[in-house]
């Protein structure tokens, strides 16, 4: 069996182009005669060239089944006709011819060694290589190395799809093959991956580096801020314990003067809100107007202002700080 393929494989190997092929894909290439008959077969009218194309499908079926069951009743007429010869041979010939088999299948254990040859018989020679690889591959190898020569419509095919899959070139569809355009784009997300690794190298580098340090130094200045702040507060708590001057009169006029303020920090920042989208909304070029646009620029420093003013006391927690914590608090931080 093994012999009766290599043979086989030197035929076919001889019979092509491509034992002189070196390395790479092989070139998949077109000639004149080749794009006549695809134009002749696209010229052809399209009811009659349907049903060629469909008698071209049919025949092909055919021809597969017919190959499969010649190549089993070809494969079984040559095990019938080995069994002729042993029967004809001698008991020790058997024998002799058997020991080099099993020798040189050492792999397979010798009770199972008949059952094996059979299934390598029928299942892969026959099956496998015979009625399935070879008759995917060989047109396929046909294609390529026949130099566009003696080719069916099928095989004609085959080169344009194989011309669209390996084209180093741009195709009939305008695009390199699809081969290429795949490797090109994994080694575009190849290029990418490497990209972003770096920068994501440079981010831990910045954050460890540079703005881990920077933290530290805030923090710690931070903390001396805080310590100045508690003690300016028990400062002022201490003047207020030692000054009895301040009468409970007096600390409720600081909280209607704190809740007056309060109410027109509310009422300036709803109107820091409306006047830029009343002036916006105008039927004019407010950005060229420079009165119109300085209303905006101030609204806007106006309302940062109050924002960080309101963020310490405003109308909602007023009621939550004490007469003497109006007076501790300190907008100079601010």
């Amino acid at each position: 069996m093994s012999e009766e393929l290599s043979r086989a494989g030197d035929q076919l190997l001889a019979s092509t182009m491509i034992l002189s092929h070196q390395y790479g894909i092989p070139s998949v290439t077109t000639n004149n005669k080749h794009q006549k008959i695809v134009n002749n077969s696209h010229n052809s009218k399209g009811n009659s060239r349907n049903q060629n194309t469909q008698n071209v499908h049919d025949t092909e079926a055919e021809y597969v089944t017919l190959y499969s069951e010649l190549s089993t009743k070809t494969n079984h007429l040559l095990y019938l006709s080995k069994l002729a010869e042993l029967q004809k041979a001698s008991e020790s010939e058997i024998n002799r011819k058997y020991n080099e088999i099993v020798s040189e299948m050492a792999t397979i254990r010798p009770d199972t060694l008949e059952e094996f040859l059979r299934d390598q018989n029928s299942s892969f020679k026959t099956n496998s290589v015979l009625n399935s690889y070879l008759q995917s591959w060989l047109p396929i190898l046909h294609v390529i190395h026949s130099a566009n020569e003696d080719m069916t419509l099928s095989e004609l095919a085959m080169l344009d799809n194989l011309d669209d899959l390996f084209s180093v070139r741009e195709g009939k569809k305008g695009r390199q093959g699809l081969v290429f355009t795949v490797m090109d784009e994994f080694q575009k997300n190849v290029d990418a991956d490497a990209e972003c690794a770096k920068l994501e190298n440079d981010f831990n580098k910045l954050l460890i580096d540079e703005l881990k340090p920077k933290l530290l130094q805030l923090k710690v200045a931070n903390g001396k801020l805080l310590d100045k702040s508690n003690a300016l507060t028990k400062t002022k708590e201490d003047s207020l314990e030692n000054d009895s001057s301040v009468t409970t009169r007096e600390l409720s006029q600081v909280r209607e003067a704190y809740v007056g303020v309060v109410k027109k920090w509310n009422y300036l920042s709803k109107m820091c809100d409306f006047l830029p989208s009343f002036v916006a909304s105008l039927p004019v070029n407010w950005y060229s107007d420079s009165s119109l646009f300085d209303i905006i620029k101030d609204c806007e420093k106006l309302a940062e202002k109050l924002e960080k003013y309101q963020s310490l006391v405003n109308v909602e927690n007023i009621g939550s700080y004490s007469d003497r914590d109006l007076i501790l608090l300190e907008f100079d931080e601010l």
